[in-house]
């Protein structure tokens, strides 16, 4: 089937709504006539008249299904470039003057640098502040680790609980059964 011609990209989707819906209502046309003459999936009726006419359905589906494939794939071909691509690099991170690349390490190095540049307003930091030789690096931070209220220490002695047993309170059987037995 040769692609349909179209100018713009809505002309081609405003024609592949159409014929998508097209293609909807003759499938429905395919199982309504199966529903009323009793044709499972697959099945081909006995009858010489409604197998023509399921086969016609059929092949109506088909050719309309086929154009709007082509009318897809012309789509495809007039959709306007998106703005940003499917993936965009936020950082262009610099070459060395031999060419070679920052390791992930010096890539990191590099997105702080130039966070923290911006917010200064200066430029991107250079390859040398890249390399390591006018990076920030971390100072090591050892603080003590505050006390939660929370956790409790285990060495502390623990307050004993003056939680009291709920008395037993004794069923009438049982008062029977009891009284029964020193009758005995």
């Amino acid at each position: 089937m040769s692609k349909p011609e179209f100018k713009t990209f809505e002309e081609a989707e405003k024609a592949y709504n159409a014929k998508k819906k097209e293609v909807r209502t003759a499938y429905d046309e395919i199982k309504a006539f199966e529903k009323t003459n009793k044709l499972g999936f697959g099945k081909v009726s006995p009858d010489k008249k409604v197998a023509a006419e399921h086969l016609k359905l059929k092949a109506a589906h088909k050719a309309l299904k086929a154009t709007l494939e082509g009318i897809e794939t012309s789509m495809k071909a007039l959709k306007p470039p998106s703005e940003k691509g499917s993936f965009t690099k936020k950082y262009d991170y610099p070459t060395g003057p031999k060419g070679e690349e920052l390791t992930s390490d010096e890539k990191k190095s590099f997105r702080r640098k130039a966070r923290s540049n911006a917010k200064a307003g200066k430029g991107l930091p250079t390859y040398a502040d890249a390399k390591g030789t006018g990076a920030v690096k971390k100072e090591d931070k050892k603080e003590e680790p505050k006390a939660d209220a929370k956790k409790v220490d285990k060495k502390a002695p623990v307050a004993e609980t003056t939680k009291k047993k709920p008395l037993k309170v004794a069923s009438k059987k049982k008062v029977e059964e009891e009284e029964e037995e020193e009758n005995d």
